[in-house]
């Protein structure tokens, strides 16, 4: 059974940091291939910067379209809103689920919400957990925690990811300040955010 990593963001913008998380993934683990799940909204941040759902889900093909074990999906887009990450693992089971396994690829950064999910339980309880660290978080008492609240499934800690701190807020931050974003972010999307002139 093939073993597919769900990689949820908002992607305002994608940036090269999380290309390099799921090549290192994809390259240094049992996952298969990963689906970037582009959110609608953005539940836990601030809107006034979120470029509409079809721009940033453009963006993201432009991203990845060399890339063979990489994809992009629209199905949060056709959930009811807002979309929660218990439910999509709904329909990716029940839609395809005969033929994959789907598991959930986290940053240590979320791990300390992820008991705040709705549905939380649900997730951790039949899904695989795919974390990885940054920035120098102590992950260890953050699945400790999960571990004594609920029955775990697995989750693994992706180890050696070669540290990136870009986020898409910096990269907003730079164009807002007009300054070059170039190698932060493939080309082509660079191309696509300068002449749709977004985030200025």
């Amino acid at each position: 059974m093939k073993k597919i990593g769900l990689f949820f963001g908002t992607f305002n913008p994608i940036h090269n940091g999380h290309l390099m998380m799921a090549n290192y993934i994809i390259n240094n683990t049992d996952i298969d291939s990963i689906l970037f799940v582009v959110n609608p909204t953005a539940p836990f941040k601030k809107k006034d910067n979120l470029l509409s759902f079809e721009d940033r889900v453009n963006m993201v093909d432009l991203a990845i379209a060399n890339v063979k074990h990489i994809r992009s999906t629209k199905m949060e887009n056709d959930l009811p809103l807002p979309a929660y990450t218990y439910n999509t693992f709904r329909h990716c089971v029940k839609t395809y689920g005969e033929n994959f396994e789907f598991v959930l690829i986290l940053g240590c950064d979320n791990l300390d919400k992820l008991s705040r999910w709705k549905n939380a339980a649900e997730i951790i309880e039949n899904h695989e957990i795919y974390v990885c660290p940054r920035n120098g978080i102590d992950y260890n008492k953050e699945i400790a925690k999960i571990k004594s609240n609920f029955k775990v499934k697995a989750i693994y800690v992706v180890t050696d990811v070669p540290e990136c701190n870009l986020s898409s807020t910096f990269i907003r931050k730079q164009i807002k300040e007009g300054k070059n974003i170039e190698f932060y972010v493939p080309t082509d999307v660079r191309k696509y955010i300068e002449n749709k002139k977004f985030y200025l």
